[in-house]
Parts: structure tokens; sequence; C-alpha cells
């Protein structure tokens, strides 16, 4: 019983890890082709501070 539900455990986990790899070639990809300054990590940080000097 405990070595099924081990089973289960590791199968799961590893289709959550390939779906977040999936979600995340497909963000970077979006990223890539579309970028956007609210999007970039890098010009996150600027446009806040930018949004809060306007302010």
């Amino acid at each position: 019983m405990f070595s099924l539900l081990f089973i289960v455990f590791v199968v799961v986990a590893v289709i959550i890890i390939l779906a977040l790899a999936v979600l995340g070639a497909i963000i970077f990809r979006k990223k890539s082709a579309n970028p956007s300054p609210h999007m970039n990590p890098d010009n996150v940080i600027d446009v806040i501070s930018k949004d809060v000097k306007e302010d």
C-alpha cells in the first residue's frame, strides 16, 4: 500500500514538473517574441519606479 502511494506521488510530481517546464518554455517564447516592459523581469522595477514617480 505504501509503495503504491509513493509511486503515485512520484508520477504526479513528475507530471507537475513537466507541465511547469512546458508552461515556462511557452511563456519564455512569448516574452522573446513579443517583448513587453511590464513582462520583462529586468524592467519591472523600472516601470514600477516610474509609475510611483509620475504619481
